[in-house]
C-alpha cells in the first residue's frame, strides 16, 4: 500500500495596503518578506499586485524582463507549483518575487478568478505569501483581502494619510473584516509630529 501523501500546511497570506500613496507599504512588505526568509528561514513569496504602479521589483532586484502577475494570469490553466516558481524571480533561496507588469496595459484583463487561483497555488507552496495591493478596493483586491490572514494598513502620522486610512478602515468594517485581522502600521513616525 502506498503511503498517504503528506500535504504541507497552508501558508499564511499577509496583505499590505497603503492608506495613501507613498506611505511605504511596498517598502515594508519587501523588507518583511526578506526578514522572514533570511532570519526565520521560511519560504516566502512576495506578489506585487499593484498592477498599475507596482514597484516592488525596484526595491528588490535589478533584473529586467521579469515574468509578471499578468503573464501568469494569461497562462492560469498552466499554473502549478513548478510554473509559479519559474515565473517568480529568486531573491534568496527561500524568497521570491512575482512582479507587477512593467507596462500597466499588460494587466488589462486580469480577473479576480485568476488571482484567486494564483493565491491558492501560492499558499499551498509557500510558508508566507505577502501581497502588496493597490489602495482601491476592487474585485482583485477583495480576493486578497478576503483570503488574507492579516491585513496591514500602512499610513503616516500626517492628517491626509490619517484621513485616508480612516476611510479604508471604515471600508474594511463595511466588508465585514474583523478588527483582529487588521493591523494599522504607522510608518516614518517622528517624535515631534503634531
Amino acid at each position: 500500500a502506498a503511503a498517504p501523501e503528506m500535504r504541507r500546511p497552508r501558508g499564511k497570506l499577509l496583505a499590505f495596503v497603503s492608506g495613501k500613496g507613498g506611505s511605504g507599504a511596498t517598502f515594508l512588505a519587501a523588507n518583511l518578506g526578506y526578514a522572514v526568509a533570511a532570519e526565520c528561514h521560511k519560504k516566502v513569496l512576495l506578489i506585487d499586485l499593484n498592477l498599475q504602479y507596482g514597484d516592488a521589483s525596484f526595491f528588490l532586484t535589478d533584473k529586467d524582463n521579469l515574468m509578471s502577475v499578468a503573464d501568469v494570469a494569461r497562462q492560469i490553466e498552466r499554473l502549478d507549483a513548478t510554473f509559479l516558481a519559474s515565473a517568480a524571480v529568486d531573491l534568496l533561496p527561500n524568497f521570491a518575487l512575482l512582479a507587477a507588469p512593467e507596462d500597466a496595459e499588460r494587466a488589462v484583463g486580469v480577473t479576480a478568478e485568476q488571482i484567486e487561483r494564483l493565491l491558492e497555488v501560492a499558499v499551498q507552496n509557500y510558508d508566507y505569501v505577502i501581497v502588496d495591493i493597490e489602495r482601491s478596493i476592487d474585485a482583485l483586491a477583495m480576493k486578497v483581502l478576503d483570503r488574507a490572514d492579516l491585513i496591514y494598513l500602512v499610513t503616516e502620522a500626517m492628517l491626509p494619510f490619517v484621513r485616508d486610512a480612516k476611510r479604508l478602515l471604515h471600508a474594511f468594517r463595511q466588508l465585514g473584516y474583523r478588527s483582529e485581522k487588521i493591523r494599522l502600521v504607522v510608518n516614518r513616525l517622528e517624535k515631534d509630529v503634531g
